[in-house]
């Protein structure tokens, strides 16, 4: 942890007022940064120095007849890999080849080598790239660029201008579910048992209402200074908790520890041991890439890259939930009247549908909205993906409350040392208000009459 806080202490803090430093790049054209603006929007640009060398002398050049410069344009969708590599000729530094919504910064290297200050208005409004490019043919860039974007008063882009009152919202809703979690908690049932799990759920909620509450003052000050002004700092670190915590708990939930079992397997633990690791040094990564400018070497390429590594955990950590799931169908073969181990199959089923539509809708459908919705619109995928997390981790939360005489299943291990399966022993249940009458007929009804090995084939 204390080399997480060094790294977002040494890294410059880039918000709507943007410090690049390029150094030694052999890159011709790169993109900077992009900006929805509002019709009067406006750029400052601070160039603080500028240095070239030879390629293969490696001595300042000389060349001040080469032009070199920042183009602003229209781009078509928010920023990626393949929006920001087209190639912009070398007659785009001509100003008599600029089109109506492009606008061009500098194109004399003399002026360059001086340093400048420029101030660009914005006429029509929408979304907009910077660019650097130069036209040299062998030397490579060293350069220092303050940009400050603005929207009159207001800092933030137009489709993120009601990002502040949406984590505000969301804010207020974790602060209220946290305060509800922890009174049940204590006015529970005295015979209603609190485990381990339950107060993993309860750090979670913690951890969670820390970085969005973090994100909430963040956002606020973004829009009203340009700069996080440190907020962004303890936003990342309760987000980085907040995602080992919330994979450790869709761990442990999804193998039953401590719900319908006394321990993990071997390969559950081996699974723990690999996830969290992974999705910790992701989440690291993550942040570093983050608070990196886009005119960093493949930036979008390693964005995309961590991502992939995000889904990819998730992905792993339904292995337990689909392992427990097969417990119980075993169990339900051993003792197939005993309609509460059915409730307890059919509970960790809708665990496993509710786990992966989570998984479809942050990590895909939130992409597909970002990518294809109109810039106006860019918060709708944050207030989308943040309702995902809250639905869901109150669905952990009601659905694995503490409950009375909560051991339902126990699980002993196998004499045999070459097997290291799980086998099931159906012992005490609670009492559902359910009709077990009803359960027993709806699953019958869909599984057939007899529940035997078929029920293995069972498509869940």
């Amino acid at each position: 942890m204390k080399y997480l806080i060094f790294l977002l202490l040494v890294l410059p803090i880039f918000a709507r007022v943007e410090y690049v430093e390029i150094l030694n790049d052999e890159r011709k054209q790169f993109f900077l940064t992009s900006f929805v603006f509002q019709d009067g929007g406006t750029i400052d640009l601070n160039l603080q120095y500028l240095k070239l060398f030879g390629g293969s002398t490696n001595k300042q050049s000389q060349s001040p007849s080469i032009p070199i410069g920042f183009l602003i344009q229209k781009i078509n969708s928010f920023p990626s890999r393949s929006t920001t590599e087209h190639k912009i000729e070398c007659s785009k530094l001509d100003s008599a080849e600029l089109e109506e919504d492009e606008y061009l910064i500098e194109n004399s290297l003399k002026r360059w080598k001086e340093g400048f200050q420029k101030r660009v208005d914005i006429k029509k409004k929408g979304l907009y790239g910077i660019f650097f490019r130069t036209c040299l043919e062998k030397e490579n860039v060293s350069f220092k660029l303050k940009m400050v974007l603005k929207n009159g008063k207001n800092y933030l882009s137009v489709g993120e201008i009601k990002l502040p009152s949406i984590y505000l919202f969301y804010s207020i809703c974790y602060s209220g579910f946290v305060l509800i979690w922890f009174l049940f908690l204590k006015f529970k049932k005295k015979n209603a048992k609190c485990t381990r799990l339950h107060n993993l759920l309860s750090i979670l909620l913690i951890a969670k209402l820390l970085a969005i509450s973090s994100r909430t003052f963040e956002y606020y000050s973004i829009k009203n200074t340009g700069v996080p002004k440190g907020w962004n700092i303890p936003s990342y670190i309760f987000s980085f908790c907040r995602g080992v915590l919330f994979f450790a708990t869709i761990l442990f939930f999804g193998s039953g520890y401590s719900l319908i079992k006394s321990h993990m397997s071997s390969k559950e633990k081996k699974l723990l041991m690999i996830v969290l690791p992974v999705q910790a040094m992701t989440n690291i990564a993550m942040i570093v890439i983050e608070e990196a400018s886009p005119a960093t070497k493949d930036y979008f390429t390693l964005w995309d890259l961590l991502k992939c590594f995000d889904i990819f955990c998730l992905c792993l950590v339904l292995f337990p939930i689909v392992w427990t799931v097969n417990e119980l169908k075993r169990g339900v073969n051993l003792d197939h009247s005993n309609t509460r181990t059915i409730e307890m199959f059919r509970i960790f089923r809708l665990f496993y549908t509710i786990t992966v539509v989570y998984i479809y809708i942050t990590r895909i459908v939130v992409v597909i909205f970002t990518r294809f919705l109109t810039y106006h619109f860019f918060w709708v995928s944050v207030f989308i993906q943040e309702l995902s997390s809250l639905v869901f981790i109150a669905f952990v939360a009601i659905q694995f409350r503490p409950y009375p005489n909560n051991t339902y299943v126990n699980v002993y291990q196998k004499d045999d040392s070459e097997s290291d399966e799980m086998e099931l022993q159906i012992i005490t249940f609670p009492k559902y208000k359910k009709d077990t009458d009803l359960i027993k007929r709806d699953i019958r009804k869909k599984y057939g009459e007899e529940i035997t090995e078929d029920f293995e084939n069972v498509d869940y």
